[in-house]
């Protein structure tokens, strides 16, 4: 689910989607460059125009996770706020520390498209003590599990320890 909190245009920024492509078969994803997130490469894309979704303030645009989608350069001199919001059944596999996959949920199901922010549960009636409710266990749940996939990425790739991403910031648009 996305949520605009501005009117969103293609000029700053709405979310495109591939029409239809949600019927296809799962597509591969893959780190980026730098690692923040996962994309589908151009040769994995099925061969269908993106089409722009303009949303209003206040708008949804509803998808499945099996809906390719990306939003491209902002033009105006305004920030494109939004929410994004996710649901999955708890039963499964996700980096939260409710579910243990086993090896073959582990390679049908893809990684979280922003695998450096934390899965969390908020509603369970199987694990009620799981649940996160609160803003600061909240905020300490994401800040923890961001330092450990930095250090884990920083490790993994040369030259990268001096990347610094902070999605609790707004430098970047300052």
């Amino acid at each position: 689910m996305w949520i605009p909190l501005i009117d969103a245009s293609v000029e700053n920024g709405c979310l495109y989607v591939l029409p239809r492509a949600h019927n296809c078969d799962l597509l591969r994803h893959t780190p980026n460059e730098a690692g923040t997130y996962l994309a589908i490469g151009t040769n994995d894309l099925p061969p269908v125009e993106p089409v722009p979704i303009p949303v209003r303030k206040g708008g949804v645009l509803l998808m499945t996770n099996r809906t390719p989608h990306a939003s491209f350069e902002n033009t105006t001199d305004r920030v494109r706020w939004s929410m994004d919001l996710r649901y999955q059944s708890a039963t499964l596999p996700t980096n939260a520390d409710i579910t243990a996959p086993t090896s073959d949920e582990a390679a049908a199901v893809p990684a979280a498209c922003y695998p450096p922010a934390k899965d969390f549960l908020v509603r369970s009636r199987k694990h009620p003590d799981d649940m996160v409710s609160d803003a600061q266990v909240f905020h300490d749940l994401r800040a923890r599990h961001r330092a450990e996939y930095d250090a884990g990425f920083a490790k993994s790739a040369p030259g990268s320890e001096k990347r610094r991403i902070n999605p609790f910031s707004l430098e970047r648009w300052q």
